[in-house]
């Protein structure tokens, strides 16, 4: 299959990062079955490496108390013409397409560190698929990149 310049993908995944990770055995109560999850996307931007990072939050809970939480990011190094062609005025926009497709690898890969990790006493509690293009919406996403530069300036 050749894959034309149309499917052409204007970025690779850089890094995998884990950013958080705990569990919270003393809340679990074995005879409550009844656990929720809560979810949280961050996107944020990178303007000199051309990189976006998305990162995922899952909070396990049971009556309100957390079990297990991960945050996890993915940063996608998208290619200089690509990022070019974006920007605008110091600003990046980026089509919620694209933006849905940084996405799911990201919850992909949260499923799996928590598969991984999770302790026996949830082996039984999958993370659930999720319908990330109603949460990305339709809307395009604009990175301010003079924020940006500031909020590098100070991690430096």
């Amino acid at each position: 299959m050749s894959v034309g310049s149309e499917s052409a993908i204007p970025f690779r995944l850089a890094s995998i990062t884990t950013e958080e990770y705990a569990i919270f055995k003393e809340n679990y109560k074995l005879e409550n079955d009844n656990i929720g999850i809560e979810f949280g996307v961050d996107i944020q931007s990178n303007y000199k490496k051309h990189r976006i990072g998305v990162f995922t939050s899952f909070v396990f809970e049971q009556e309100e108390r957390p079990l297990l939480l991960l945050v996890c990011g993915c940063h996608f190094e998208l290619t200089k013409e690509y990022w070019e062609s974006q920007t605008n005025n110091n600003c990046l926009t980026l089509e919620s397409d694209l933006l849905t497709h940084f996405v799911m690898p990201t919850v992909g890969t949260a499923r799996g560190i928590i598969h991984a990790k999770k302790p026996k006493w949830l082996k039984d509690f999958l993370l659930p698929t999720i319908n990330i293009s109603k949460i990305i919406g339709d809307d395009s996403m604009t990175f301010d990149l003079a924020d940006n530069e500031e909020e590098e300036e100070l991690n430096n």
